[in-house]
């Protein structure tokens, strides 16, 4: 079996388990609409994604799992520049911004609506940008089940508490990237 799907049940751990310690912490961050949504496109979307991956990235049975001590950091800065611009571009234009209206629809942000997006918004912003930081760094197998597992968990963690991404939510012109913001302090859009 080829290593990606390891990486694919990394995700569902990562995000799931992060959702369950969310509404263990506060029953709000619990919707039925949102849940269902949201394995929709865990399934429908990212599955075939993962597959189209798994196509692309050959197994790197040569590399040493001491790879991860450069590509994991780089995995975060990566997926800031990558996860960045089509987010800021979903912003910026009205005819787009429709595919990520749904997105915003929650007024009160929950973790478990992190990944409540319009399938178009999944593939492009959700699920491109961890895994082509990891595809462009030719990641270990195993580094990438990391990466995949901290990324889906974090995304939960920014939409269920204080922090820069509920920011973006009240003020939906800044603060657009994910991670380190290096991209929002590039470009003045970090609201701090």
């Amino acid at each position: 079996m080829h290593f990606i799907w390891f990486v694919y049940v990394a995700h569902i751990i990562g995000y799931w388990g992060t959702v369950l310690c969310t509404v263990v912490w506060d029953s709000d961050q619990c919707d039925a609409r949102c849940a269902s949504k949201v394995m929709t496109n865990m399934t429908a979307y990212t599955v075939p994604a993962t597959a189209l991956f798994a196509w692309l990235v050959p197994e790197y049975d040569h590399l040493s799992l001491a790879h991860g001590i450069w590509q994991l950091p780089m995995c975060v800065v990566l997926a800031d520049v990558l996860f960045y611009y089509p987010h800021r571009l979903l912003h910026t234009f009205h005819h787009l911004y429709q595919l990520h209206r749904a997105h915003h629809k929650w007024h009160r942000t929950m973790g478990m609506a992190a990944l409540y997006a319009d399938p178009f918004e999944h593939l492009v912003v959700n699920t491109a940008p961890p895994l082509t930081a990891a595809l462009l760094l030719r990641a270990h197998p195993w580094v990438v089940a990391a990466w995949i597992f901290i990324a889906s968990a974090n995304t939960v963690i920014a939409h269920a508490s204080e922090g820069q991404h509920i920011d973006h939510h009240f003020h939906r012109n800044k603060n657009y990237g994910v991670g380190l913001m290096l991209c929002d302090r590039l470009h003045g859009t970090l609201l701090e």
